[in-house]
């Protein structure tokens, strides 16, 4: 429940991004509602960070560390934060002017949810955003409470830069993984979902800024073109260590559980850990969740949102089902001999993604998972796909926001 006069800390990481800081740091000094105190932790930057940050004087506070990472720049700023909310922005983005104001208004609003989040406009290049109409809105439907830590088990929900949590949220999950180089705000983002509520702020509060500069610490640091490869391991290191530790029941709704397991709902959780896993990469563990869910297949008819779960592990984005053919031959034939209505779901994810790629202008892709969703179905199979009523409720594979 929002304090009566609450406090607002903003951190900002910076690693050489002296070109762009200026403009992420004046945004956040702008707000209708200003910050209670704003925290720069400099990881290290051998360009004019320095002196950029020295013409703010007192308006922020400023550490200096060697180089470590994201993560820890961050877990140094949450120590030194007084106040009762953090934000935390990233050093080549920009605020709205009323983001915070609107953050407050929600959360007074609604006293059940603990933190917020939004959606994000997109922009190109090193000059300031466009006015918002010019930027391509990712966007999505509010996510209802018991279905947020599931569905952002299947993909990464929102930004980090689009959250306003109370510090004592952070206090209580604990600080960032200091290994976790990358990804390292899907792996806070879910730590944080699965325990408190999240509240949809329904208009943007961020211009997300897209640009071919370099990602990652100096270790790592890494090309734009070549940040999904440098980041994939960590997402999949992530997930498969999920696997291991995150209970059954927790790929179920929450309010889907009420006691122990019955066996249709062990069906559902298998079916939806299969789809996180594929999503993410583990097709090896997909397939084995699969094979462990088909197998209770005369339980009942599969639902509608089963469908959508299985159709959801092959909407992905075309590059993550590379390499992949054997998985696609396997859980082809286990589907179809096993599970025809989850056979024609996954052809429709396939269809989905081709739909995106097509309608981004990446006919590459498109052609791809054209390609793809031949083999998987037939010519004979494509018209049952397409008559498939299957619906995607609001999801989308996030490629907007994976700018990580």
């Amino acid at each position: 429940m929002l304090p009566p006069n609450p406090t607002i800390a903003v951190i900002i990481p910076t690693y050489n991004r002296a070109s762009l800081l200026t403009q992420a740091l004046d945004s956040v000094l702008d707000q209708t509602r200003c910050p209670d105190e704003v925290i720069v932790i400099d990881d290290g930057s051998s360009d004019g960070t320095v002196a950029i940050l020295s013409r703010y004087g007192g308006q922020i506070r400023c550490y200096r560390q060697a180089n470590a990472g994201k993560p820890a720049a961050l877990n140094r700023a949450l120590e030194r934060v007084r106040s009762d909310y953090v934000w935390i922005m990233d050093d080549d983005d920009v605020a709205l002017p009323d983001a915070l104001e609107r953050h407050l208004n929600h959360l007074k609003a609604h006293p059940e949810v603990d933190y917020t989040y939004s959606g994000v406009y997109c922009f190109d290049g090193d000059n300031p955003p466009p006015p918002a109409e010019r930027c391509h809105l990712w966007q999505r439907r509010a996510i209802p409470h018991d279905d947020f830590f599931v569905r952002a088990l299947e993909e990464f929900p929102c930004n980090q830069q689009t959250m306003l949590v109370p510090l004592s949220c952070y206090r209580t999950v604990g600080g960032y993984d200091e290994k976790q180089t990358f990804a390292e705000d899907y792996e806070m983002i879910l730590r944080l979902a699965r325990r408190y509520r999240a509240g949809f702020v329904e208009k943007p509060t961020i211009y997300l800024r897209q640009h071919g500069g370099e990602r990652g610490p100096a270790r790592e640091r890494c090309a734009a073109e070549k940040r999904f490869e440098t980041w994939r391991p960590y997402e999949r290191r992530l997930f498969a260590r999920l696997r291991e530790t995150l209970p059954l029941v927790e790929y179920l709704p929450r309010r889907a559980v009420a006691g122990p397991l019955n066996p249709a709902q062990v069906r559902r959780a298998l079916l939806q850990r299969a789809c996180v896993m594929g999503r993410h990469g583990l097709f090896d563990k997909a397939l084995a969740d699969l094979e462990a869910a088909t197998s209770r297949s005369a339980l009942a008819p599969w639902s509608s949102e089963e469908k959508r779960i299985c159709a959801q592990m092959l909407n992905v984005e075309p590059l993550v089902l590379a390499g992949q053919a054997d998985f696609l031959r396997r859980s082809r034939r286990l589907l179809r001999q096993y599970a025809p209505g989850l056979h024609r779901a996954a052809g429709a994810g396939i269809g989905w993604s081709g739909m995106a790629e097509l309608r981004a202008g990446h006919y590459r892709g498109a052609a791809q998972m054209s390609a793809r969703l031949l083999r998987w179905a037939g010519p004979a199979g494509l018209a049952g796909i397409a008559a498939a009523k299957l619906t995607q409720k609001g999801t989308t594979s996030g490629r907007a926001v994976q700018q990580r």
